[in-house]
């Protein structure tokens, strides 16, 4: 009788779904979970050239002797591979963090990210094989955004601060992250998504009279997640546990989810796919708009410019 161990563990926040290979089949890929009488669906988690395409797992055991992450075609040739580095070494417990990194190289199509993991006992030595959901690979994802996310501790199974360890790791402070974990989605902001609260101290005598004490005003930023045609729940799964990071950058701006935020999710019976909102505010706000750039010299002769519907500027 075999001896059986858990020798690894996948934090489910990791940018992808990792899917274990084994008997030849890949039956519980996304597509293949739809029941027979949902509405058949395929998706394709959206990557443009020189994105980050990272992971981080932990290694139970020393019995793990090699691993690697490879970008594999769908014929299985490999056309990128990974950097591995060890995060961090608990040999208390005996657990390995090992974060893996590539840039998406210059392809167009559908690829699958591969992690291989040899694992060996006194007699036999044997590879343990996942593969990503399907990616799709192009150099524009148009009406896609893009989600960076950090921590500003080490949680939900994943290292995010080797400086909380007390290990230099270039790059990752607690107070201004960089950012090395990245989702890119389809949704948006549309422009009625953008409201303006405040926030008041109001004083009321006994006879009701009134006065305003302080005001801060702030804006509110509706994200939708997923387009039209929707996304995975397993998608939408790390989206929601993304936003649980102190750091969360979309489309290079800090946002934090509003007070008592919670994601409204949208489905259809019969129908797997689904989509979503979420009410953020900027994780710094301001009060002016500052404008960085060059001063250019106005071209002369323009005459008038003609804007919009009707209405021009002279």
């Amino acid at each position: 009788m075999a001896i059986t161990f858990t020798y690894l563990k996948i934090p489910k926040i990791n940018p992808l779904r990792w899917l274990k290979y084994a008997n030849n089949t890949r039956d519980d890929f996304f597509t293949n979970e739809i029941s027979d009488y949902e509405q058949p669906e395929k998706y394709s988690q959206k990557f443009c050239h020189y994105d980050p395409i990272t992971a981080q797992v932990q290694i139970l055991t020393s019995k793990v002797t090699a691993y690697t992450m490879q970008l594999v075609d769908t014929y299985g040739n490999v056309v990128a591979t990974a950097a591995a580095s060890v995060m961090y070494n608990d040999t208390t417990s005996g657990y390995t963090y090992i974060h893996f990194s590539m840039i998406t190289p210059v392809v167009t199509g559908c690829y699958f990210a591969k992690l291989t993991f040899t694992v060996s006992d006194i007699l036999t030595s044997k590879y343990e094989i996942y593969y990503s959901e399907p990616l799709q690979i192009a150099a524009t994802h148009p009406g896609t955004i893009i989600i960076d996310y950090s921590h500003d501790e080490n949680d939900y199974g994943f290292i995010f601060q080797k400086s909380l360890l007390g290990l230099e790791y270039s790059g990752l402070a607690v107070v201004s992250p960089s950012t090395l974990y990245r989702i890119r989605v389809e949704g948006g902001m549309w422009m009625n998504d953008k409201n303006t609260g405040t926030s008041d101290d109001i004083y009321i005598d006994d006879s009701h009279n009134s006065r305003l004490l302080n005001s801060i005003p702030y804006n509110i930023y509706t994200w939708t997640i997923g387009n039209a045609r929707g996304i995975p729940q397993w998608l939408m799964d790390k989206i929601v546990r993304v936003f649980s990071c102190a750091f969360v950058k979309i489309n290079g701006t800090y946002y934090t989810k509003n007070d008592g935020a919670a994601f409204d999710i949208q489905t259809t019976e019969r129908y797997t796919m689904r989509s979503a909102t979420i009410e953020t505010l900027l994780r710094e706000n301001t009060y002016t708009d500052d404008y960085v750039g060059a001063v250019s010299k106005i071209p002369v002769g323009i005459g008038h410019w003609t804007i919009g519907f009707n209405f021009r500027v002279s």
